[in-house]
């Protein structure tokens, strides 16, 4: 039927197109077609039957055209008939088309029969001639399977939704001395054992009689994310994307494996896009890869930051090296130390939070590790100038440090090792929660952050962690910090490169966490004794005498008679036996040490008026004033019986002038006497200034109003140079300004006042019942512990008048020690002090070793006050002595220092700056080296 109707069509077209001329041809049997016959600009291809097309075997089928459209502009065209064979997937109402639609599902071949009704010779295309093409329908696969990295084996096919994920590679599995992703790897035969963070991508054919075996692998997104590689270990070549690979047959199929690397990490998901062509076609083989990579590591507190919030703030003791590394870390502080109420619970805690670059399309662990990193403190410039830093506050970087050691000072409690010197001994490097090993497991959902708990961590100032997050738990094996070589690096300890020394991990500064360091804090508790009730604080340092006697007229030097004490001993006595003031006499030696004495830049209060004088010096007798004296405005009182009658009269004081020593002329202004009485009318009567002992009036003269007595008795009281009550120098709360040179030790003052003055019986510290009462007021609402540092500190007025440096010259920069000479005794001045209570036991400071220290410090105003020295530097330094600390003297409990270089173990101030006898500077503000150790060292709290 069908034969029948192609000749009836050919037929037909012949008729129509018989009037055509004939053209001579010859046949070119390379092309398979007619020169110079029309027919030639029809034909498609090498025939009429056009190319071999490739269908994907799919449900509902593809189709494609086939032959050969004809050119409706060439009129020649329409003498060709054609007639298709029927065949699968051909529609028989399309088999007389010059170009049909087919869509087979399986390989078929198809053919076509020309006839040129217009030339009817035997050729070609004049004749009937059958022309074939084959339409291939074949399957392709493309499948992703998840690296063992993640899954253990390279087995476990990739969820085709999701896509296979990876990590960006920049460990070292194979352990040499190069990172996976160096270029060098490929040229030193590859990654022994595979790379295992490669996602296998299986690329399947079939039928396996395809006319060829080559297919592509093209990147719709993300090609500069990946490479490509022809085998797992990656000594092969690396595939290049949009060329042809030839696969080979393989239980059934045409198979070839590449394994794909994740070089940058995806900020989105399925970031890299995949597809497989054969002959143009994909088949639908998209497949999607999201590389991960770590894109942030901070420490979050728990409630345990400078603020008692999460946020921990920069470290203000990690200071780079100059220059600064271009991987150096940030640093953050924790402090570790218990909270009120809960004094025995420390927060020590903290979690580790890691952000990926992108969240991963599936759950996926990752693995983190901490380590014990180089102490920076020798990084501070007093650090690199004094090497002591490295004998104790970080021995491990010491020249020749053996393998392990204790810290000086500890007992061989203490250990280091060179990779750690954290104080803490268990667990140096820290543990995380669900850590087995090495390292512990962080599981991430879908979300691109995930923390882990850190418990546990050190409670010794100093101390510090740095953690590295890695998608290979092996790999986080084979890292190390060796402090002395590495610093503040990890370093993957096979991995030297080119170099004799281990590469610091690729892309530390986001795989690998700032330095986390330990502060804790120290609640200096202030108290203050309350100010002096009236004239009370007169007591401390004065010398009562019946009267005084001004000498000649100048009435500049006046000398005391029956005082109730010499003015050269102590008001209190010495401990040991009483040592008198053997100050030289006034005038000798010359100014400004000439006759000193203890009342030197005191006052002279007369008759219970205020002070009107002030005192230059003083001997054993005389008061040296430094001004005439003037007595004006004093009130006067004279009395004389007569007849039974007692007479008063009163007056004003103006000038007194001494005659001998039983002649004294004082002058009177404002007199007022009894009605009709005169002044002459009291001589024989009695004279008294106020409530002064009364002398005999023995002369008058009313013109000059004037009267004469036999003797001279003022009462008078002198007073060392300690302040008045009008100074309101009680209660005073420590400032801790200088209490900052503790940040070199990782101690963090804070201060707390106490709500009330104490009122102690006096105000003279180191007394007995003060300390009693500092136990009652504070002690009862502070809970000390190891895990809560408390130091006690209470302002008092003075120690005893023995230590109050009233028998030193008062310069305005204390620098009265030059007076001091052969036989001018008194014990140095006391600035504060630092004591127990008792029922703790006896206590003591070293120079050396950790100790207990003391419990109380106590600060003395008035001697500050007289040294011109602020009190802050003598509360840093008595808090030392708290810490333990002693003053690097070798006395009973001190021990030798050998680094002060005295045989005798006796350091200079400037050797020992804050602990120094006397530190008065702000150049001694700091702590020596050895002292840092100690402090960093210590367990509890001071004193305690």
């Amino acid at each position: 039927m069908y034969r029948l109707l192609f000749a009836l069509f050919c037929l037909f077209s012949s008729n129509f197109s018989f009037q055509s001329n004939q053209s001579q041809a010859r046949y070119d049997i390379n092309t398979n077609k007619l020169l110079g016959d029309p027919c030639v600009d029809c034909a498609c291809g090498p025939d009429f039957a056009g190319p071999d097309q490739f269908l994907c075997k799919q449900t509902p089928a593809l189709s494609v055209q086939i032959g050969c459209a004809m050119d409706p502009a060439n009129p020649e065209c329409s003498d060709l008939c054609f007639l298709w064979d029927p065949a699968p997937g051909l529609n028989p109402a399309d088999n007389m088309k010059s170009n049909p639609t087919v869509n087979p599902t399986v390989t078929t071949t198809y053919t076509v029969k020309v006839k040129n009704t217009k030339n009817p010779t035997p050729s070609p295309c004049g004749g009937t001639i059958s022309y074939e093409v084959t339409v291939y329908v074949f399957e392709m696969e493309l499948v992703l399977y998840k690296p063992k990295v993640i899954a253990g084996n390279t087995t476990t096919p990739a969820d085709p939704a999701n896509g296979a994920q990876t990590f960006v590679n920049l460990d070292n599995d194979d352990n040499d001395i190069y990172y996976d992703n160096a270029k060098f790897e490929q040229s030193t035969g590859g990654i022994a054992g595979g790379d295992d963070e490669l996602i296998r991508a299986e690329l399947r054919l079939l039928p396996v009689d395809l006319p060829d075996n080559l297919v592509k692998l093209v990147a719709t997104q993300g090609a500069t994310d990946i490479k490509i590689w022809t085998d797992e270990s990656k000594a092969g070549s690396e595939y290049l994307l949009g060329t042809d690979v030839a696969l080979s047959l393989d239980g059934g199929y045409l198979k070839k494996n590449l394994w794909i690397e994740g070089i940058s990490a995806h900020t989105v998901q399925q970031g890299t896009k995949l597809k497989m062509t054969y002959k143009g076609n994909d088949c639908g083989t998209n497949v999607n890869i999201t590389v991960l990579g770590v894109e942030n590591i901070t420490w979050v507190g728990n409630g345990n930051s400078v603020s008692n919030n999460n946020s921990l703030d920069s470290d203000p003791n990690y200071l780079p090296p100059n220059p600064v590394p271009a991987t150096w870390p940030s640093g953050v502080r924790v402090f570790p130390d218990a909270r009120a109420p809960n004094y025995t619970v420390p927060l020590n805690t903290v979690q580790l939070e890691v952000t990926l670059s992108v969240a991963p399309v599936e759950p996926v662990d990752l693995y983190v590790r901490s380590f014990d990193v180089d102490d920076p403190t020798n990084n501070i410039p007093a650090g690199l100038s004094d090497p002591n830093y490295l004998a104790f506050v970080d021995p491990n970087d010491s020249p020749g440090t053996p393998v392990s050691g204790f810290y000086p000072g500890t007992g061989n409690a203490v250990t280091f090792t060179n990779h750690e010197d954290n104080r803490t001994n268990n667990t140096k490097s820290g543990v995380f929660a669900g850590q087995i090993g090495n390292s512990a497991p962080i599981s991430f959902s879908t979300l691109a952050s995930a923390t882990i708990i850190f418990p546990n961590i050190s409670m010794h100032p100093g101390d510090n962690y740095r953690a590295v997050v890695n998608g290979d738990k092996d790999f986080l094996e084979n890292l190390e910090n060796l402090d002395a070589r590495d610093e503040y690096k990890i370093v993957d300890r096979f991995a030297t490169q080119m170099g004799a020394l281990p590469y610091e991990i690729i892309s530390p500064m986001k795989y690998a966490s700032p330095v986390l360091t330990i502060w804790r804090f120290l609640h200096v508790i202030s108290e203050s004794m309350s100010q002096f009730a009236s004239d009370v604080d007169y007591t401390l340092g004065r010398v009562f005498a019946d009267y005084f006697s001004p000498t000649s007229t100048s009435n500049n030097i006046i000398t005391l008679l029956n005082a109730n004490t010499s003015l050269r001993f102590g008001i209190d006595p010495i401990p040991g036996g009483e040592v008198p003031d053997l100050s030289p006499v006034i005038g000798s030696p010359a100014p400004p040490c000439a006759g000193i004495g203890r009342f030197s830049g005191g006052e002279v209060k007369v008759a219970g008026q205020a002070p009107f004088a002030s005192i230059l010096s003083n001997d054993i007798t005389n008061v040296n004033l430094a001004s005439n004296l003037n007595l004006n405005n004093i009130n006067c009182v004279f009395t004389i019986t007569i007849g039974g009658v007692l007479y008063t009269g009163t007056a004003d004081l103006i000038i007194i002038q001494r005659i001998s020593a039983a002649e004294y002329i004082w002058r009177l202004t404002n007199i007022v006497l009894p009605v009709g009485r005169v002044l002459t009318d009291f001589i024989g009567g009695n004279f008294r200034i106020i409530t002064s002992p009364t002398v005999g009036i023995t002369n008058a003269n009313i013109i000059n109003s004037t009267i004469t007595t036999n003797g001279f008795r003022l009462r008078t009281v002198l007073f060392d140079d300690d302040a008045r009550i009008s100074s309101s120098l009680l209660p005073q709360y420590p400032s801790l300004t200088s209490m900052s040179v503790y940040n070199e030790a990782y101690i963090e003052p804070i201060g707390s006042n106490g709500s009330n003055a104490i009122s102690a019986d006096s105000n003279l510290g180191d007394d007995a019942n003060d300390v009693d009462q500092i136990i009652a007021e504070i002690g009862s609402n502070i809970q000390e512990s190891p895990s809560y540092w408390v130091a006690y500190v209470l302002t008092a007025w003075q120690h005893h008048t023995w230590r109050d440096r009233d028998q030193n010259l008062q310069t305005s920069n204390g620098s009265g020690d030059a007076c001091q000479l052969t036989g001018f005794y008194e014990a140095p001045a006391l600035l504060g002090n630092t004591t127990d209570d008792l029922s703790l036991g006896v206590h003591f400071n070293s120079n050396t070793d950790v100790v207990a220290g003391f419990n109380y410090s106590h600060i003395y105003t008035e001697v500050l006050r007289e040294v011109h020295l602020p009190s802050s530097i003598t509360i840093a330094h008595e808090i030392g002595h708290q810490f333990g600390l002693g003053h690097g003297n070798n006395d009973a409990f001190g021990g030798m220092i050998p680094e002060c270089g005295d045989p005798l173990g006796n350091c200079l101030p400037s050797t020992m700056k804050l602990m120094a006898p006397n530190p008065i500077t702000p150049a001694d503000l700091h702590l020596i080296p050895r002292y840092q150790n100690l402090i960093r060292s210590r367990t509890n709290s001071p004193g305690y």
